[in-house]
């Protein structure tokens, strides 16, 4: 029985090993994600700031190629941005999915505890009444009575 909980607790500690690197892997890939907004929020300014530029251009020079480049400039933005979002939504994508592993495992955890602790109760159990069938045959010899319990 002893063999039988030890395996329990083993298995127990290895859920909570699995948790706590799901925990972990969360925690990344929310920095990344973090830092994927931080890059989509510089590039919406600095479209934001090369919209203004070929405005101001537009206006004041009419050399084709300067405008040509800064269209230029602003289409690759949109396209970082364009590749930035996809990014941001598998990332978003790949925390939900770890939450929902995150969630089995925890669940897996506290199934795997619950059973050790059964199992830990159960050998009390058995002991107990083991102590208690060793203390009655005890006082059945020592005393020679048949109805002492």
């Amino acid at each position: 029985m002893n063999d039988k909980i030890a395996r329990f607790n083993k298995l127990e500690d290895l859920k909570k090993k699995e948790v706590e690197f799901l925990e972990w892997a969360l925690e990344e890939q929310k920095k990344v994600k973090e830092g994927i907004k931080e890059y989509l929020s510089s590039l919406n300014q600095e479209r934001t700031k090369m919209l203004a530029e070929f405005g101001l251009k537009n206006k004041d020079v009419f050399d084709i190629d300067e405008l040509w480049d800064i269209r230029k400039e602003i289409e690759l933005l949109d396209e970082k941005t364009t590749y930035a979002s996809s990014e941001l939504k598998k990332c978003e994508a790949m925390v939900e999915n770890i939450m929902k592993e995150l969630l089995n495992k925890h669940k897996e955890a506290k199934v795997m505890e619950k059973a050790a602790n059964r199992l830990v109760e159960r050998e009390k159990t058995e002991q107990l009444a083991n102590e208690q069938a060793a203390i009655d045959d005890l006082s059945q010899t020592r005393y020679g009575r048949n109805d002492v319990l």
